[in-house]
């Protein structure tokens, strides 16, 4: 039993770092998914209530970047 102490001492912060890492990170992933599926949503529910945006959204690129001449959507009025 005296030969494995030493070993365990020695492994056992590093372990231990290693989980906390783990649980750090996972927590920002699920914040993040969280996040995306939110945004997703509260942007349906506003191309739902605008249809005008809607039909604009659509000549561009879905997340609003440059269109395929590269320039930037318009903003309806």
């Amino acid at each position: 039993m005296d030969a494995i102490g030493p070993y365990v001492d020695v492994l056992l912060p590093s372990i231990g770092i290693f989980f906390i890492f783990w649980f750090v990170y996972r927590a920002v992933l699920k914040a993040d998914r969280g996040e995306r599926e939110a945004y997703r949503e509260a942007r349906e529910e506003y191309l739902a209530a605008h249809p005008e945006v809607h039909s604009a959204t659509k000549m561009g690129d879905a997340d609003g970047g440059p269109d395929k001449e590269g320039r930037a959507p318009s903003v309806p009025e």
